[in-house]
């Protein structure tokens, strides 16, 4: 299980290992030429976890636009769930696809 913690007043976002790997590997793609963003979501990743409450806050404001832009790709089907590079059947895309939509309305929450 990997899970991303957005804030205190809301639950965590916890789902499948290759859910959350599939989700982040799109987002370490997008940080790669930020050596701080690509430490943390590389971090994130060894861990099984990111906790946005317990990260610098400068770190979550660069981070958190590039989080929301993932997700959006994810799920329009920009970005497909892969699993050591294989792509997946329609069916784990379409569960892909709702466990982001539920992280993306949990980033974009007040």
């Amino acid at each position: 299980m990997g899970a991303i913690n957005v804030g205190n007043e809301h639950p965590p976002w916890v789902v499948a290992r290759w859910a959350f790997q599939g989700y982040l590997e799109y987002v370490l793609e997008e940080v790669r030429n930020d050596e701080v963003l690509t430490f943390v979501v590389e971090e994130a990743l060894a861990l099984d976890g990111l906790h946005l409450p317990l990260t610098d806050a400068t770190i979550v404001q660069r981070l958190c636009p590039v989080l929301l832009r993932v997700a959006d790709d994810v799920v329009s089907g920009a970005r497909p769930a892969r699993v050591e590079g294989r792509l997946l059947d329609d069916a784990s895309q379409a569960q892909f696809r709702q466990a982001v939509e539920e992280l993306r309305c949990l980033l974009a929450a007040p």
